[in-house]
């Protein structure tokens, strides 16, 4: 089987999804669907050493440092629903993502399994980053988290 980046590559391509390979971050994509523009920055890291993959869809701007308490505690909300993934801040420069990952560790998948195991990921991603980001860009500019979380 090929290099996992390779592989990881071919498969969302085979998911009718544009990648860019990163070339100041290996392993890393840009990922574009096929059909147009994504609505927010949806990026993958291949850590082919320790067999790793990771999905995550980026809120699009940087939460201003006074309202990432805010913020962290809608991500908290949200985390605690989520079954596949997880939400994060960066308290330092207000980077929201949702990750999503699979860690193959040893095991010998084929691309069929490798692209059955990838699928979920990313639909998890972009069903959870759909539900919440007008939320979180809405906490960011201002908005209650209280008045948001009881509607």
């Amino acid at each position: 089987m090929g290099a996992l980046l390779d592989r990881v590559v071919a498969v969302l391509q085979g998911l009718q999804w544009q990648v860019e390979l990163d070339d100041e971050h290996p392993g890393g994509m840009l990922l574009e669907p096929s059909d147009g523009d994504a609505p927010w920055p949806f990026v993958a890291q291949v850590d082919p050493d320790d067999q790793q993959i990771a999905f995550y869809s980026l809120l699009p701007d940087e939460v201003p440092e006074d309202r990432r308490e805010a913020v962290a505690a809608v991500l908290t909300h949200a985390n605690y629903g989520l079954t596949v993934g997880s939400f994060e801040i960066d308290t330092t420069d207000g980077d929201v993502r949702l990750r999503t990952s699979i860690d193959l560790g040893k095991a010998d998948v084929d691309d069929a399994v490798l692209a059955a195991l990838v699928s979920p990921l990313i639909a998890h991603n972009l069903a959870a980053m759909d539900l919440w980001i007008d939320a979180l860009q809405g906490v960011a500019e201002g908005a209650d988290p209280e008045d948001l979380l009881a509607q």
